[in-house]
């Protein structure tokens, strides 16, 4: 009996006869073997496109599309699936020795990955990584230079503070057997660390946590015929605060002296193009943002009888898709906001003029928090992911990842030291910026959550949800000291006043909710 050669495949050779016979495959073989060599062929594209740098932008994608003769969407594709699918086209692209038009070649390790080149053509030698620096203008030094004199101060007292109050905590500590302890101090270790002072400090706390326990709904009035979903306490006016919703109006609310705690509509501030979905306010200015591709800007005028004069505005126009959310800065002379088009940037108050253009995300970002400092800033995205940056170089430190789902709300501490952030998942989760980790985490709400705030004093977290509750979470440990229960339907901000708690929702309605 007779064999083939070594070098032939016997997945079609018959030998019971004594003799070689090649036979022809089924169908079903020939079927099966066109789709492992398909599946090894998009194996191996995926892998090399995982090395490439795919365009995140949606017009440079289709035009990066174009290029190849591909087409720019197909039925039912979503703006990430067209994304995935160039990297695809890149990476086949790349297997066949074809050249991709702006790929890097590097891996993701930042080792460089392929000999040769302009740096080492021929020699073996590694290309080295370049880091390429664009110059800044005019306008982003100036703000970086004031950015920078504002935090200096201001963190230099927050961390004198911090490292007095921690030794004041150890000499208590050490206190000798034969040593009296002051009755008015208190200190308590947790982990290991100290998270406690004096017995004043714990008495604020814990009056805090008791009135935000018995904290009930006192009001509520009709702010729009449409959901009303931006929601933010105007600074300087007992009382006042400001809503927007899908009819487009920013509306300015204050107390009715003679109803009360009930509130009145004042007047509207101004009328969007498209729905509102974020409002903030400081020192008299009112930011409003939403579905649309820029934001506004109103100053609000104290005019005769302290009343409101009518609103100048200031837009903010550059992004090119819709923004998520928006953040004043602490220093009073910018403001930024998040995209859908994966930037945040920063903007001048006084012109409209985009200052900083900051990219990064890989998916839609949305949230957004401003350090109380002024130096950092925290974004989020689609994709789970919170990034930490520092507004004084404009480097990305930190990044976050946790959520299963969406970062839809995040925010810092008043201490500075920890950042909150909550999304689709319904959780709470607390990061500690020292330890770069995560603290704590609670599964707060059944459905996302839609805004998340810290009070004032640092010892309480506000969050609203689309489950149709708000809560008051102790900011130490994630527990829950009150549920809030009144809107009908999805509750889509919520804001912390004096002594007292804001909302808005899907019903139109805004409600004000306060404790004994």
């Amino acid at each position: 009996m007779s064999f083939p050669p070594p070098s032939l495949p016997l997945g079609n050779v018959s030998t019971g006869s004594g003799r070689m016979e090649v036979l022809s495959l089924s169908s079903t073989s020939l079927s099966a073997q066109a789709v492992h060599a398909s599946t090894l062929s998009r194996s191996a594209a995926e892998a090399a496109g995982r090395k490439l740098h795919v365009p995140t932008l949606v017009d440079e994608v289709r035009a990066r599309l174009r290029s190849y003769g591909e087409p720019v969407m197909l039925f039912g594709e979503t703006k990430a699936a067209v994304r995935e699918r160039l990297r695809l086209v890149m990476g086949r692209i790349a297997n066949d020795g074809g050249d991709v038009g702006g790929a890097e070649d590097k891996d993701m390790s930042g080792r460089g990955a392929r000999p040769g080149g302009k740096d080492g053509e021929g020699d073996g030698r590694l290309r080295r990584e370049k880091k390429v620096y664009t110059v800044a203008g005019q306008g982003l030094v100036d703000a970086r230079r004031k950015i920078v004199n504002y935090a200096r101060g201001r963190a230099r007292a927050r961390l004198e503070g911090e490292v007095e109050r921690r030794k004041k905590t150890r000499r208590r500590l050490d206190t000798g057997p034969g040593e009296e302890r002051r009755e008015d101090e208190f200190y308590y270790l947790d982990g290991g660390d100290v998270v406690g002072g004096d017995k004043d400090e714990e008495r604020s706390a814990r009056s805090e946590y008791e009135w935000a326990s018995q904290v009930g709904l006192e009001a509520s009035e009709v702010a729009g015929d449409r959901p009303v979903t931006g929601l933010a306490c105007l600074g300087g006016r007992d009382g006042a605060v400001v809503t927007g919703g899908w009819d487009g109006n920013v509306k300015l609310w204050e107390r009715d002296a003679e109803a009360g705690l009930k509130v009145k509509p004042s007047r509207t501030l101004g009328e969007e193009e498209e729905r509102v979905t974020c409002v903030r306010a400081m020192n008299g200015l009112v930011l409003a943002c939403g579905t649309g591709v820029a934001g506004s800007v109103y100053r609000c005028r104290a005019g005769d009888g302290d009343d409101f004069a009518p609103a100048e505005r200031v837009e903010l126009r550059g992004h090119k898709m819709r923004l998520g959310r928006a953040a004043f800065h602490p220093q009073g002379e910018y403001a930024l906001t998040t995209s859908h088009d994966r930037t945040m940037r920063m903007w001048s108050l006084s012109t409209g003029q985009e200052v900083l253009l900051q990219d990064g995300h890989f998916s839609a970002a949305h949230g957004l928090a401003v350090h109380k400092e002024g130096s950092l800033v925290c974004s989020t995205d689609f994709g789970g992911v919170s990034l930490i940056w520092d507004l004084r170089t404009g480097k990305k430190i930190q990044h976050f990842q946790g959520h299963s789902g969406r970062v839809l709300a995040c925010d810092f501490a008043p201490d500075g030291f920890s950042l909150a952030t909550g999304g689709d998942d319904g959780s709470v989760k607390i990061w500690d910026l020292r330890t770069k980790s995560m603290r704590s985490t609670a599964p707060a709400h059944r459905r996302l959550i839609s805004t998340l705030e810290y009070s004032a004093s640092g010892e309480s977290i506000l969050t609203a949800s689309y489950d149709g509750t708000m809560r008051v979470l102790s900011a130490r440990d994630s527990s829950k000291i009150r549920v809030l229960e009144g809107h009908d339907g999805r509750v889509c901000a919520g804001a912390w006043g004096e002594r007292e708690i804001w909302s808005v929702g899907g019903d139109g309605t805004l409600k004000l909710w306060r404790g004994n």
